[in-house]
């Protein structure tokens, strides 16, 4: 019998529904960020540092 291959961390934490270190998708990376930011002044500035971006202030995705 052999053993399967071992997965990453992320793949087995991605399997139970937990957070992972490295996310993929655009809504892993959002709650990300809202962990981060928990505080309201770190998520003031960074509000204010993202609607800086020309493609968000003007609303384009890319």
């Amino acid at each position: 019998m052999t053993t399967p291959p071992r997965r990453p961390q992320d793949a087995a934490r991605r399997q139970v529904g937990w957070r992972v270190d490295n996310p993929q998708t655009s809504q892993g990376k959002v709650e990300a960020i809202h962990d981060l930011a928990v505080d309201d002044q770190v998520a003031a500035r960074v509000a204010t540092h993202f609607l800086r971006r020309p493609s968000v202030a003007s609303g384009r995705r890319g």
